[in-house]
């Protein structure tokens, strides 16, 4: 796994940028969970299970970063996120790759569509959350922004 001092740097970068943006929107998450769902969802979200937003945010970097470069720097990027992911967090790289399995492989959807849904699931929440039809939805449109500013 050979990445350089750049790639890293740019893999702390995106890393920050997830922390930034989940800082800046933390509430208004926990507000609107409340809203269209419960407090016990918005309590467990915002105590235990915001790193699974910031995981789907840099998983739907991930697809798009590595698109956009020369294929000499690809790889070199990919192993310093993960290295960036693993730092932050021990399970990081294995819930994205989790993320990017559950993505539709259709052209017709967008991918933050399922992010929702995958954080729900993935936060043992999903059953809750089936009562609150617009909770995964909820999620999905926070990541959507960072998708399309990444995009």
């Amino acid at each position: 796994m050979q990445y350089s001092q750049d790639d890293l740097e740019s893999a702390n970068t995106l890393l920050s940028m997830a922390d930034m943006y989940l800082f800046a929107i933390g509430g208004q998450i926990c507000a609107g969970l409340e809203v269209v769902g419960d407090r016990v969802i918005a309590a467990a979200f915002e105590k235990d299970n915001m790193h699974l937003l910031k995981v789907a945010i840099i998983g739907l970097c991930f697809m798009i970063a590595p698109g956009r470069l020369p294929e000499d720097k690809r790889n070199g990027l990919i192993y310093a996120i993960r290295a960036a992911l693993d730092a932050w967090r021990p399970d990081a790289y294995r819930l994205m790759a989790d993320f990017l399995e559950d993505l539709p492989d259709d052209e017709g959807s967008e991918p933050s569509d399922s992010v929702g849904s995958w954080i729900l699931r993935t936060a043992g929440l999903a059953k809750r959350s089936r009562e609150h039809g617009r909770l995964p939805r909820l999620l999905s449109e926070y990541a959507s922004v960072v998708f399309r500013i990444c995009s």
